[in-house]
Parts: C-alpha cells; sequence; structure tokens
C-alpha cells in the first residue's frame, strides 16, 4: 500500500491540517485581540494627555501655549507623546488665507505633524469636547505611524495629540514570530504525537487485514486479539471475529454436507454396481435376473428419492414468502396426511390415530405443508416398533396453532437433538439402511416450518417415545 493512500497517512494528514487551521484561527484571534487592547490602551493615555492639556491651560493663566505644552509633555515622558495646540483664525474677522497658529513644545514639529486640512475640517464640524481618533503615517515621518486624537476646544483651539506606534509594532511582531515558532513546533509535535496515536488506533486494522490475508476455505481457525477494547475497534474486531466463527461453521456444514452427500449417493451406487457385477460374472435363470432387477431398482429409487428431496431443499431456499391472501385449512391438509400413511402404519402394526383435531385455517403453501406433516408422521411411523402408537393432533393456544405428532417408538438421545434437522444426520446410522432413512425429512420439516413463520419443539425420551410440535403464528 502506497504511504499516500494508507488511511494513517490520510488521517494524519487531515488531523495536522485541521489542528492547523485551528492554530491559525486562535492566532488570529490572539494577535487582533492584543492589538485592540493595546490600542484602546493608547487611546486611553491619548485622552489623559488631552485632559492634563486642557486642565493645566485652565489653571495657569500666565503660561502660553508652548509652556503648558512642555510642562504636559514631561509630566507623560514615559509615552513621549507628540503635543500640538492649533489655533485657527475666526473666518468673520480674519483674512482667508491666514495660515492657523501652531503651539507645539518642538519646533519643527508642524512640518511633519500636520495633517491634511480635509482632516482638521471635518474634525471642527464634529461636536465640541468630543475627541476623534485615527491612525495615521505622516509624510516624512516612521512608516509604522501615530496614534492621533484631535480634541477641538472652544475660541477655534484643536489640541493634537500623538503617540508613536513603535512599540506596538515591535511587540506585535515579537508575538507574530513567537506564535508562528510555538505553532510551527505545535503542528510538528501534534503531527508525530497524532501519528503515533493513530498508529496505535489503526493496529487492530492491521492485524485484520493480516488475518483476512491468511485466512482461506482451509484454515478458518484464526481470530484476532481484541485485548479487552470495548471501543469501535473493539466492536470491529468481534464483528470480524463473529464473521469468522460463521464462515468456519458454514464451511464445516458444507463440508459435512459433501461428506454426507457423497456418502449417500455412494452407498446405492455401491449396490448397484456389486448387484451388475454379480449378475454378469456368469449366465443366471430368469429368476435371479428378476432379483437382481428388483434389487437395482430399489436402490435406484432410495437413489432418486435422496436427489428429490436435495432438489427439494434447494427450491424450497429460494422461495418467498407466501402471499398473505393465500390460505389454507390445516386441518383438512393434516386429514389427507393421516388417510395416506393409515396403510402404512397398519402393515407396521402400529395404532395409528387422531388426537383433538381443531378447525384452522393459516397463510400458507398447501404442497409445502403436506411436506411438513408427512414427513414428521413418516419419521414417527419408521421408529416405532410394532406394537408402538403414533398420534397427531392439531389445536389452537392462545395466538399459536399447535401440531403435535406423538409416538412411542425409540425416542431420541439428548446428545442427538441438536443435530436433528441437519441434513442427512441419523441418529443411529447402523439402522438408516434398515428404516430406509437418508436423514432428510427432517431438514426439510425445518425448512418448511421456517418458511411459514412457524417453529418445531422436540420432546424426547429415550425408549419412551418422542413429540414433534410445529407452532403456527394464528395470524
Amino acid at each position: 500500500m502506497k504511504p499516500a493512500r494508507s488511511l494513517l497517512f490520510t488521517l494524519t494528514l487531515w488531523y495536522t491540517v485541521i489542528l492547523g487551521a485551528i492554530v491559525i484561527l486562535s492566532g488570529l484571534f490572539l494577535y487582533h485581540t492584543f492589538r485592540n487592547n493595546r490600542m484602546e490602551a493608547l487611546d486611553r493615555t491619548l485622552k489623559q494627555v488631552v485632559v492634563d492639556l486642557r486642565e493645566t491651560w485652565l489653571r495657569s493663566r500666565t503660561l502660553g501655549w508652548n509652556e503648558v505644552i512642555r510642562a504636559v509633555r514631561d509630566r507623560n515622558q514615559n509615552h513621549q507623546p507628540q503635543v500640538m495646540v492649533i489655533h485657527y483664525p475666526d473666518p468673520h474677522e480674519a483674512d482667508l488665507h491666514e495660515r492657523p497658529t501652531v503651539f507645539t513644545s518642538a519646533p519643527g514639529l508642524e512640518g511633519s505633524f500636520l495633517l491634511a486640512d480635509e482632516i482638521y475640517d471635518r474634525v471642527q464640524r464634529s461636536p465640541r469636547d468630543e475627541p476623534t481618533y485615527i491612525t495615521q503615517v505622516l509624510a516624512g515621518g516612521p512608516s509604522h505611524g501615530f496614534r492621533l486624537i484631535l480634541f477641538p476646544m472652544r475660541g477655534n483651539y484643536m489640541i493634537q495629540v500623538g503617540i508613536s506606534l513603535e512599540q506596538l509594532a515591535d511587540n506585535l511582531r515579537q508575538l507574530f514570530l513567537i506564535m508562528l515558532m510555538a505553532g510551527a513546533s505545535l503542528l510538528v509535535l501534534a503531527s508525530v504525537g497524532g501519528g503515533y496515536l493513530i498508529r496505535r488506533a489503526l493496529k487492530p486494522v492491521k492485524n485484520i487485514l493480516r488475518a483476512a490475508q491468511s485466512i482461506s476455505a482451509f484454515d478458518l481457525s484464526l481470530r484476532i486479539p481484541a485485548d479487552g477494547r470495548s471501543d469501535e475497534i473493539g466492536e470491529l474486531v468481534a464483528t470480524f471475529n463473529g464473521m469468522i466463527a460463521r464462515l468456519e461453521q458454514s464451511v464445516q456444514r458444507i463440508r459435512q454436507f459433501t461428506g454426507d452427500v457423497s456418502h449417500e449417493l455412494r452407498t446405492p451406487l455401491t449396490i448397484i454396481r456389486g448387484e451388475i457385477e454379480i449378475a454378469l460374472r456368469k449366465e443366471r435363470d430368469k429368476r435371479e435376473y428378476t432379483e437382481i432387477l428388483r434389487s437395482l431398482l430399489d436402490e435406484t429409487g432410495h437413489l432418486e428419492a435422496i436427489i428429490n428431496d436435495l432438489l427439494f431443499l434447494s427450491k424450497l431456499e429460494e422461495q418467498v414468502k407466501p402471499r398473505p391472501e393465500q390460505r389454507v385449512m390445516l386441518d383438512e391438509i393434516l386429514l389427507e396426511v393421516f388417510e395416506k400413511r393409515l396403510h402404512t402404519a397398519r402393515v407396521k402394526q402400529l395404532t395409528f390415530s387422531l388426537g383433538e383435531v381443531q378447525r384452522a385455517e393459516i397463510p400458507g403453501d398447501a404442497v409445502l405443508l403436506e411436506r411438513l406433516i408427512g414427513n414428521l408422521v413418516d419419521n414417527a411411523i419408521r421408529y416405532s416398533p410394532a406394537g408402538a402408537s403414533v398420534v397427531v393432533s392439531l389445536i389452537r393456544s392462545g395466538e399459536e396453532i399447535m401440531l403435535a405428532v406423538r409416538d412411542t417408538g425409540i425416542g431420541i438421545p439428548l446428545a442427538s437433538r441438536q443435530f436433528l434437522f441437519d441434513r442427512f444426520y441419523v441418529v443411529d446410522k447402523s439402522r438408516s439402511r434398515e428404516t430406509g432413512g437418508a436423514g432428510l425429512g427432517l431438514a426439510i420439516a425445518k425448512q418448511v416450518a421456517d418458511f411459514h413463520q412457524a417453529r418445531i419443539d422436540v420432546e424426547s425420551t429415550p425408549g419412551q417415545g418422542s413429540t414433534f410440535t410445529v407452532r403456527f403464528p394464528a395470524g
């Protein structure tokens, strides 16, 4: 697998990209928050200088503006403010072309510290005693600019105080470098650490991949250790192990089925081959040929019955559920099966009788239901010795319709009951040829019951008999 296409690489890349986006957004938020806070602090300082300047001017009647400005600047020398007071001539009393008078503590400052006339005009038209804050890069000044406050006063005076943004620019530059190095280091560490954690988290997935690559139909015993995990990976491992277990069980059943089919088909074919070889060894009279042909006919019939049952099972597994409007009378089907098997039971000297048979109508397939009841009755007759009894009943119990086939035959051992409905399973294999059973009757009965959403229960005591009960939904 190419690294660029691996899940580890993809998850690590997404993790790094998302974390990088979070770091960038967080850095931008921190950068702008820091800058705005510093600008607000500068604005407060500028306003304090203006208030100090006004109060000093109002208290000191004997000092001129230049002296007041120097005094205020000295008291705020930590911030190094650039202070100017601009006096505009009265437009009603002076020449329109008369220049404004500038008072400052630093001679020559007015040349580079004055703003455009339109800015002053806009501030003059604003309400009195309301400051205006602007950030301006002055002509001939540093590139970082100044933060300025313009404060109009009565008498056509305007106070202009500015503080250089050099220190703020240095602080922001240092903050940017720190965040850049910290963000880069965080991304590198997060990528390495995230890759390590993701690699550990995906380790069971790689185990699953290796296990899947090593699994074959010849070895399904492999299981993946879950290591006690209860998260999604643990659930995935448990699901995969369950799938392997089901596959193993299915393959075992297929192998068993193949072996059983081979055995069941080989036995009559061997007998047929043997009978033919015996017949060909020498000339025989008509009676001997007749006996051989009858034996071949019996074995051919047995072989045909096995094939027909297998084909029936295959077709049954492909059928869809019957439509609700297909309703059949189960009691009538039961009576028909009873009449057809009555002669066979009498020949075997069994007491074959009907118990309580109630009227029952259910949705289903009449042919399949006849096969179900017939197989259960045939199974009871086949494994009941002479003198035993077989009783068939049909009653309604609550929301269920119960079909019961009870016999007093040889019974079924407890260890064999879980395999009763498996294909080709015979409790006593030594008696299978004697009874004529191939182990497909109960398997067919189980398939038909499942097809009708019914279930089969078995109660049996060895030496005393068995009871098969099919419970149909009454709806």
